[in-house]
């Protein structure tokens, strides 16, 4: 009788082994269906390449990892996008297009840019925006930078308007560092080679008919907006009000050509000393700290 119940007991518990070793079918199904399944898909070959990667010893075996283990994004950004394509107004086709943008950054990646189109069209005015404008940064493509420009004059929602303010600021302060010739005259055919691989040459041309200096003084217009109309608004790093502040003090004391700001303390003698003192001499500071 025993052996029959434990007979029973296995057979009744065979179904469910199987059917917990069956793969996710990302061509089968609802659209929330695949879109789950592509993405449990994509989460396991990143768990493959974490194991991989942390189990090996040598530079060689991690590269190894690497090269046959790292999951191909560009593989998988067309197949969001397609089921984006088939509704982008519901639900599944707006967390594809977001994973797109979150995961599929750069000039070169048609699948962002029909994203980023596609945001462009079906979302200005939708709230959920807000959670994909973060992702758009470090995002040079010009497609990035139309969809935060629509964001914050359109958009009839505060956050999508912050976070487009902000974001848009951050961008322009990041491409005119990009403008600015190499601190080593040697480096400069190197830096425009780094902005030609970054930038398309119609926005490269857009940029640069603003200049660096034109560009930080645009993202110095917008962080002061930024602080005067959404400072309050929440972000995944503190506010808005205080990532402005922050980079508006950068462009405003510590940019190059702008007088150092005042800085007090002990010399190596520990006398009393202000930078101040030092005005129009060479003065080498060294901060330090032992924690």
């Amino acid at each position: 009788m025993r052996r029959y119940a434990w007979a029973l007991a296995a057979l009744l518990a065979l179904p469910v082994v199987v059917r917990a070793q069956e793969k996710p079918d990302a061509t089968k199904g609802t659209p929330e269906e695949r879109y789950q399944a592509l993405l449990k898909e994509y989460q396991s070959k990143q768990e493959a390449f974490s194991r991989a990667y942390q189990a090996a010893k040598t530079d060689e075996e991690r590269q190894k990892a690497f090269d046959e283990h790292n999951p191909d994004t560009s593989k998988y950004l067309p197949r969001f996008l397609a089921l984006a394509e088939e509704d982008p107004k519901s639900k599944v086709g707006f967390d594809a297009l977001m994973w797109i943008v979150q995961n599929g950054r750069g000039r070169h990646v048609p699948a962002t840019d029909k994203a980023l189109d596609l945001l462009a069209r079906e979302y200005v005015a939708d709230e959920r925006l807000a959670k994909v404008l973060p992702s758009l940064r470090y995002n040079f493509s010009p497609k990035a930078d139309r969809l935060l420009r629509a964001g914050l004059e359109k958009s009839p929602h505060r956050e999508v308007k912050a976070l487009a303010c902000l974001t848009l600021a951050e961008n322009d302060h990041d491409f005119a560092g990009f403008l600015r010739p190499a601190d080593d005259p040697k480096d400069e055919a190197g830096a425009k080679a780094r902005r030609a691989a970054i930038f398309t040459p119609e926005f490269a041309r857009a940029l640069e008919a603003k200049g660096a200096d034109g560009l930080d003084k645009e993202a110095a217009a917008l962080f002061e907006r930024a602080k005067a109309e959404f400072a309050d608004v929440k972000t995944s790093r503190g506010t808005v009000g205080e990532q402005a502040e922050h980079t508006l003090f950068e462009l405003t004391h510590l940019a190059i050509g702008k007088p150092a700001p005042e800085i007090a303390g002990k010399d190596i003698d520990g006398k009393d000393m202000k930078l101040s003192d030092y005005r129009g001499k060479v003065v080498v500071l060294d901060f330090w700290g032992d924690w």
